[in-house]
């Protein structure tokens, strides 16, 4: 378990923190901006580390429960995988305002629990002792990378909810902006200081102080660069480097790789893996592209649509290994 925590570290955290770290420092130094270059940059690492992260999904189960694959079974999660999908889809044509705020809480919620699971399994935090807790920490965790940049750059996200025919919302927001920040923000210095007392009865103030770090490195990162580079730095190597840890551990022919050969070739051979499931998501985005003509002046849209119809599925699956790992137990 030790060697594990220690690999958890070397290949998850000491990456993510350095990262970030470091783009939060050419932020305030004014030496990133958003060009071509970063553009492609956060391309590539989407294409090879973000998007992948879901793209064998469909083998958890039998990887979970250390079972071989079967026909039967197989077909029956990929029904329900691509139903789900298609459902999402649909949903965006019949209500896109319901579609685009369910999208909203989904991504809070597994965000969240993305970062639950890595700070009691990977860093053994064991002090959430209830539900309240675990769901606590799940909000906090989850909306640091929605809420902050929201409350920061309000006006960089006044477009996306005009196109989405969500202006009132927005309005609304905008006008009791004050307030929300002063809630959130009380909100996050309370589970600070829970934890804080939680760790010290437990003895844990080293996950503690790891884990504060990793929160108020989150919180620069999206208080001091730009929403569309701080949110595609987290989603395509903050959160998919955990989940994918998650998939290495659990799978036995990933885990050996990793202990053998390190976190870069085992990642190779992950992609080998999930080569067709990949070209199957971009035959299906090549196809939903001329489903919306309204959304065709509006790439981002498509791609949005496209994210949040692979989110509910990969949602709904990290949720079943949660209930089956038991991760939310005392």
């Amino acid at each position: 378990m030790k060697n594990h925590q220690n690999k958890e570290f070397k290949y998850v955290f000491l990456p993510s923190w350095i990262a970030a770290l470091l783009i939060v420092s050419l932020s305030l130094l004014n030496l990133i901006e958003l060009n071509f270059y970063i553009l492609i940059f956060f391309t590539v690492v989407g294409a090879l580390i973000g998007i992948p992260h879901g793209a064998i999904d469909h083998f958890i189960p039998f990887d979970l429960t250390h079972q071989r694959v079967k026909i039967f079974p197989m077909t029956i999660i990929l029904i329900v995988y691509i139903g789900l999908f298609f459902s999402n889809v649909f949903l965006w044509f019949v209500k896109k305002e319901i579609a685009f705020l369910t999208f909203i809480l989904i991504t809070l919620f597994h965000f969240g629990q993305t970062e639950f699971y890595s700070l009691k399994r990977f860093l053994r935090l064991s002090y959430f002792k209830n539900e309240f807790l675990s769901f606590f920490t799940i909000f906090i965790k989850g909306s640091i990378p929605l809420f902050i940049p929201l409350i920061f750059y309000p006006q960089g996200f006044a477009k996306l909810f005009n196109e989405f025919s969500m202006e009132s919302y927005f309005k609304s927001f905008e006008k009791n902006i004050e307030a929300f920040s002063l809630i959130y923000f009380s909100l996050i210095a309370a589970y600070i200081l829970l934890n804080l007392f939680l760790a010290l009865n437990e003895r844990m103030q080293l996950t503690f102080i790891q884990d504060c770090f990793e929160t108020f490195i989150l919180i620069a990162l999206f208080i001091l660069v730009k929403p569309i580079l701080s949110i595609s730095f987290y989603l395509f190597f903050w959160h998919s480097l955990r989940h994918l840890m998650r998939l290495f551990l659990i799978n036995d022919e990933f885990r050996q790789a990793l202990e053998k050969n390190g976190f870069f070739k085992t990642h190779c051979k992950y992609l080998y893996k999930a080569l067709p499931t990949l070209s199957l998501a971009m035959l299906f985005l090549f196809f939903l592209y001329p489903l919306f003509p309204d959304f065709q002046k509006h790439p981002l849209q498509i791609f949005l649509i496209f994210i949040s119809s692979l989110t509910l599925p990969h949602t709904v699956l990290v949720s079943w290994m949660d209930f089956y790992e038991r991760v939310y137990d005392k």
